[in-house]
């Protein structure tokens, strides 16, 4: 198993271990093995060896005084830590199953596939149901756990609804494809034009037309989080390690203030991103 994270985070070799011990609950014993390029372009990451008595892989269910806990399936480096952004602003009660990348494929494990078929994250577990996907696990938790719609406007509205659903598929629906491809040809060896002469005018779009709605407002539907807010903090976070939103300080100033919430904190030291 390794233990993957940002090097720009890392402030010494202390820090690395104190975060390990307090993740791990037992001082583990730490071994620099090199560094691999992976998601943020510009930066690299630490890939630590650690060793404990408690394996990731093993997927037991998680109980809490008396009764099942809401799960959440959190594949380290990704967009489930953003899920558990969400759950961090409804206060719900949960346990975080957490899972590693492959050092050297970056890819999730295949202990993934013991929760969904698909092996994909965020995923969660809730009254022995288990649900996928991004969008659907929003809604699902915000039908049930937000009966005040602090999160989202009443169906009784259905404009103001019909909206708030449109921004809340648009960033995996559309936003996020053409930043894969990005993605990918940065990791490439091999220059990929084709990948970038897609991707290139793509992301400008996006990223134009989301800074255009934030124009004025504080979040994506006007000066209240809503749902919508976590994924398309997500797509803007990404295109940010991309290096994509240079030019656009709008949607810079929006993701300072979206990571400086407690919520999102909080979020950070449950999932250690």
């Amino acid at each position: 198993q390794y233990y993957t994270h940002d090097k720009y985070r890392l402030k010494d070799q202390n820090r690395i271990t104190n975060t390990l011990q307090i993740t791990f609950g037992s001082a583990p014993s730490v071994q620099h093995l090199g560094e691999y390029p992976g998601e943020y372009p510009g930066a690299k990451f630490a890939l630590m060896f650690y060793t404990r008595q408690h394996r990731l892989d093993s997927h037991k269910p998680l109980i809490s005084r008396g009764h099942i806990m809401l799960t959440l399936h959190h594949l380290r480096i990704g967009r489930s830590i953003f899920t558990v952004w969400l759950a961090e602003e409804l206060e719900l009660d949960y346990q975080i199953q957490e899972y590693l990348r492959n050092p050297e494929t970056m890819r999730a494990p295949a202990t993934l596939k013991n929760v969904n078929p698909l092996g994909r994250s965020p995923a969660i577990e809730d009254d022995g149901m288990v649900l996928c996907e991004s969008g659907a696990i929003t809604c699902y938790l915000l039908e049930k756990y937000d009966p005040d719609h602090k999160f989202s406007p009443r169906r009784t509205d259905l404009q103001a609804w019909a909206e708030y659903m449109q921004w809340l598929v648009y960033p995996e629906a559309s936003v996020f494809a053409p930043l894969f491809m990005r993605m990918l040809a940065m990791r490439s060896a091999e220059a990929k034009p084709f990948l970038e002469s897609y991707s290139a005018p793509e992301i400008a779009l996006h990223f134009g037309h989301i800074a255009n709605k934030l124009a004025g407002n504080e979040f994506i539907l006007g000066d209240n989080i809503s749902g919508a807010d976590f994924g398309i903090s997500y797509v803007i976070g990404l295109g940010e390690r991309l290096g994509a939103i240079a030019d656009y300080p709008t949607l810079t100033a929006y993701l300072a203030r979206n990571r400086a919430r407690p919520a999102f904190v909080r979020a950070l030291a449950r999932g250690v991103e």
